[in-house]
């Protein structure tokens, strides 16, 4: 059953990303009350939409079904985001007159340095398959719990050793 406010809030938050990024790029915006308005949530409101149609699946799901969740998220946001960010790369490098390096381009693309965002939702399920498929009788809170400190671990190690990668953030 399609929920139509997901849709809603999908759209919304595409459209206050390129209005941030607009700003942003173009120098422009920044002081305006709507870029101060959405500035706090807009990404977040993406992680948590994400999350909101990944957990029901991941906590329904038999063991012989977090295979099939894990190559799912290769496929709809791994592969995507390599391959999207790979095509992106070049012209940005180009016009911005920069020297096309591999080892410039692998970082950032197969990194995910370019599409942090989708890199970070791929690297969070792939994670949570694992922590279930480890404990498959997990219930959701435990399982917030050991998530919560996952990412206070990152977080601090974070500020130890400066990566790029957005496992790291």
């Amino acid at each position: 059953m399609r929920q139509h406010w997901i849709d809603t809030t999908k759209a919304l938050c595409i459209i206050f990303v390129y209005y941030a990024h607009c700003c942003a790029y173009y120098g422009y915006g920044k002081e305006s009350w709507l870029f101060a308005a959405i500035n706090p949530f807009y990404v977040s409101m993406f992680f948590l939409v994400s999350g909101y149609l990944f957990v029901p699946k991941l906590m329904s799901a038999e063991r012989t079904d977090l295979k099939k969740l894990a190559v799912s998220a290769c496929f709809r946001i791994a592969i995507p985001s390599v391959i999207f960010s790979g095509l992106f790369i070049l012209p940005k490098l180009i016009m911005k007159g920069g020297i096309i390096d591999l080892k410039y381009i692998m970082v950032n693309v197969g990194g995910g340095t370019n599409y942090w965002f989708t890199s970070s939702i791929f690297v969070a399920q792939i994670f949570l398959v694992c922590i279930k498929s480890t404990f498959p009788k997990l219930n959701l809170g435990i399982l917030f719990v050991i998530s919560f400190m996952a990412s206070v671990l990152v977080f601090s190690l974070n500020k130890e050793c400066s990566n790029p990668f957005p496992w790291y953030w």
